[in-house]
């Protein structure tokens, strides 16, 4: 039967074989470590786990001697990896949770087995059940070493997890065992990992004195990212410090059980709801943080329509119009039909257009025929909306209109839509000004031909005879008084000057 060996451990190697459902996941040892009562050790373990089905536990189908050595065969439903193969490729939170299962399943775990659990790489495997990697347990009974330099060929990360006392061969320790190996493995998830380049022995000597797990290694530029957020960082630092002391080289000194280090695991795995995060830190009114983060859980592949609302939100009270729409063209994507963010949207990208140099207008027209488009859809859902912030009136909307195209140097089509502005309302004597004011500028354009400029002239009389007649009316509604109509008159006077 073929295997494919995963792990060195200090009860044998971990390796993945066929056959059953999923294969088979086994463990191999000298058969001079597995003499009776080790036997009848597995065989109550394995009779013990078949009836009381204990959750994430895996099953025993078989132990056996074979040749030198000796064999337990658990089973398989898929997938499996172990942790360090896990770890070395789950992103900081995945292994965060993967610890955080584990721990809550610990005391369950300690109802069926008698000797201590032994939650580190030794052990604890990585099953993909349903899409997701969980934490199941591959226990086995404790097996006689000579020296703790027995230990020299299993895996650091399997090292690191055995409490100092096992290594030095004191007599077990119980719970306090089992505190050190989830401590270990907490800090594992971290991304503390074994120094490098010592000898198998100095690795076994470190370890006795609870040093081998000294230093973190470099994250990457999600969790470096993660780090600058000083929120982030203070659980992380100090979930840290509750699993240094978990891992304290003394049993008198750990906690008596794991509860603190569930918490401070909470604390940390919350920041996987980014918006929650984001909406407590900004009502301490870190909304910069705030904002920080949400863009980090972004980046990191976590996000939904609502954190990207509360990121726009954020971004506009903190006046990034840059970020702020990048939120909102996220939202856009998201509710395409949301009339209110479709307009907060073209709205960012007008005032952007607005604010660019005028040299960059022609460069710029594939912008201004996207602004004009959008506005021309967005206008007729305006009375749909309700209202709201992002509500406009018709007036606002025929300014942009000639904006856009004034920016663009197309005098034409801005006099054109300042036209249509003249329609909405016969009060607004102001808008048949900018009327006039677009006529005048494109009558004194130094390329106008002079037959062009007698048809601006006479179209501009034909408005001033239009304006006397309106102003007129309006005095007689007493809408507008004998001095304002004088003073409108002579501002359009004005214009025909040449």
């Amino acid at each position: 039967m073929g295997m494919e060996r995963l792990l060195s451990t200090d009860r044998g190697d971990l390796s993945l074989g066929a056959g059953g459902r999923g294969g088979t996941l086994q463990r191999c040892l000298s058969s001079r470590l597995a003499g009776r009562e080790f036997r009848r050790s597995v065989d109550d373990l394995a009779s013990h786990i078949a009836a009381a089905r204990p959750p994430r536990i895996l099953p025993i189908l078989r132990h056996e001697q074979m040749g030198d050595h000796y064999f337990i065969h658990h089973q398989l439903d898929g997938e499996v990896r172990t942790a360090p193969q896990f770890f070395a490729q789950a992103s900081l939170l995945e292994r965060l949770q993967f610890a955080a299962d584990a721990l809550v399943l610990y005391e369950q775990w300690r109802q069926h087995l008698a000797a201590p659990v032994g939650m580190h790489a030794g052990r604890l495997v990585a099953c993909r059940v349903a899409g997701h990697w969980l934490a199941h347990l591959a226990p086995c009974p404790r097996v006689p070493l000579a020296s703790a330099y027995h230990l020299m060929q299993a895996d650091l990360s399997v090292l690191a997890g055995i409490a100092p006392e096992s290594v030095r061969g004191a007599s077990a320790a119980g719970a306090p065992e089992d505190v050190y190996a989830a401590g270990t493995l907490v800090l594992l998830a971290l991304g503390f990992r074994p120094a490098l380049g010592l000898a198998p022995a100095e690795s076994v000597e470190q370890q006795a004195r609870a040093e081998l797990l000294a230093t973190r290694a470099a994250g990457d530029a999600g969790e470096n990212a993660l780090r600058q957020i000083p929120f982030a960082l203070e659980r992380l630092n100090h979930l840290e410090k509750t699993a240094r002391r978990c891992a304290h080289f003394g049993p008198p000194a750990r906690p008596a059980d794991l509860q603190e280090l569930r918490d401070a695991c909470d604390q940390v795995l919350a920041l996987a709801a980014p918006a929650d995060c984001a909406a407590e830190l900004a009502a301490l009114g870190q909304v910069s943080d705030a904002l920080r983060f949400l863009e980090w859980s972004f980046a990191t592949g976590r996000e939904d329509e609502e954190s990207r609302r509360v990121a726009a939100s954020l971004a506009e009270s903190l006046q990034s119009p840059v970020k702020e729409l990048e939120h909102i063209e996220a939202v856009v994507r998201y509710a395409p039909h949301d009339y209110q963010a479709a307009r907060r949207r073209w709205r960012l990208r007008y005032e952007a257009f607005l604010s660019r140099e005028p040299a960059a207008a022609p460069a710029s027209e594939s912008e201004g025929d996207w602004l004009l488009a959008e506005l021309d859809r967005l206008r007729p859902l305006s009375y749909l909306s309700g209202g709201g912030e992002s509500a406009t009136s018709p007036k606002d909307d025929w300014l942009c209109i000639a904006m856009i195209h004034g920016r663009r140097g197309d005098l034409y089509a801005r006099a054109g839509a300042l036209y249509e502005l003249t329609k909405l309302d016969f009060k607004d004597v102001e808008s048949l000004l900018l009327y006039g004011f677009a006529l005048r500028e494109m009558a004194d354009r130094k390329d106008a031909a002079e037959g062009y400029r007698d048809q601006v002239f006479a179209s501009l009389h034909k408005l001033f005879d239009a304006v006397r007649e309106r102003l007129d009316k309006l005095k007689d509604a007493g809408t507008l008084d004998e001095e304002e109509v004088e003073e409108w008159t002579a501002r359009f006077q004005f214009l025909l000057l040449s």
